[in-house]
């Protein structure tokens, strides 16, 4: 299997969404942002995060989820989630992230909110949900 960046932004995106859709928001965020790398019979995840973190995570039922969705996309179900070398330089904080679909996800993906963020060099603190339920 040939590794391109498109393939494994599409593999990524499906199985981040699977895990957050069934209630791994935790690992369908350390999944956006890993390291993937795709070999001919396996895929080797490298998430910024400690053991103990991945254990925790990365349970047998997020596991099942991620094989299953690694079938979906197409790529081999062989799959090995390892810690990253951080990928985030000494002093930065880590990009926030929201879970797939939520409402924060929306405002962050929202232009007008880019722009805002963009023009003022500004954070995003705390989303409202302010839509008629």
């Amino acid at each position: 299997m040939t590794s391109s960046t498109s393939d494994t932004d599409e593999i990524r995106i499906t199985v981040a969404q699977l895990l957050s859709d069934n209630g791994h928001a935790s690992a369908a965020v350390l999944i956006e942002d890993a390291k993937w790398i795709l070999e001919s019979s396996s895929v080797r995840i490298e998430v910024n995060a400690k053991p103990t973190m991945l254990r925790l995570t990365f349970n047998a039922a997020a596991e099942k989820l991620i094989r299953q969705a690694l079938t979906q996309a197409g790529a081999p179900s062989r799959f090995l989630i390892v810690p990253g070398e951080g990928q985030t330089a000494a002093g930065s904080a880590p990009k926030a992230r929201a879970p797939l679909g939520s409402i924060e996800n929306e405002a962050r993906n929202h232009p007008l909110v880019a722009q805002a963020q963009s023009i003022f060099n500004a954070e995003i603190v705390t989303v409202v949900d302010l839509r008629e339920k």
